[in-house]
């Protein structure tokens, strides 16, 4: 079954509360460097959607017009910018994507079979590496139980050129 995706994202401009207090919890960590942060939804969805049912989808349940843009995949990283993905372990119930799942239904789209939710990090400032990374994903980003982090970009002080897993 084919996998297509949809980011939601604040629009340049608009606060993002969420991460802004999220800001602030990095700097408790001690981590001070951190100077750019932004947190975006990610919807997996399985099935054949076309790229028409895809915008409908987006517009009309996901993105709120007027604070948010949505893109159809992935949004691109410019380089330098560290990366941090979080979905949930497979078999753990993923309730807003079982909710986004019956949207979609009610939205006369069937083509679509599930629905997986996660959120995309993009942290950047001077001298931000991977460890601090890694140290702000485990801390405040996941819970290590039930969802799984996946990291790219950024200064990577080890070896592996794959993503990686905490």
């Amino acid at each position: 079954m084919a996998s297509q995706r949809i980011e939601i994202w604040y629009k340049p401009g608009v606060l993002d509360a969420g991460a802004a207090e999220l800001g602030k919890d990095i700097q408790d960590l001690g981590i001070r460097n951190v100077d750019r942060l932004e947190v975006g939804v990610i919807y997996r969805l399985d099935g054949q959607a076309k790229p028409t049912e895809l915008d409908r989808i987006a517009r009309e349940l996901f993105a709120d017009s007027i604070t948010q843009v949505y893109c159809r995949g992935r949004r691109r990283r410019r380089p330098g910018i560290e990366e941090v993905e979080v979905f949930y372990k497979e078999g753990v119930t993923d309730t807003v994507g079982e909710t986004a799942l019956k949207g979609i239904r009610d939205l006369g789209i069937k083509s679509v079979k599930k629905v997986a939710t996660g959120r995309r990090y993009f942290l950047a400032g001077r001298g931000l590496d991977r460890a601090e990374t890694e140290r702000i994903a485990r801390h405040l980003l996941a819970n290590e139980v039930i969802q799984v982090c996946h990291f790219a970009g950024g200064r990577t002080k080890t070896k592996k050129s794959a993503p990686e897993r905490i």
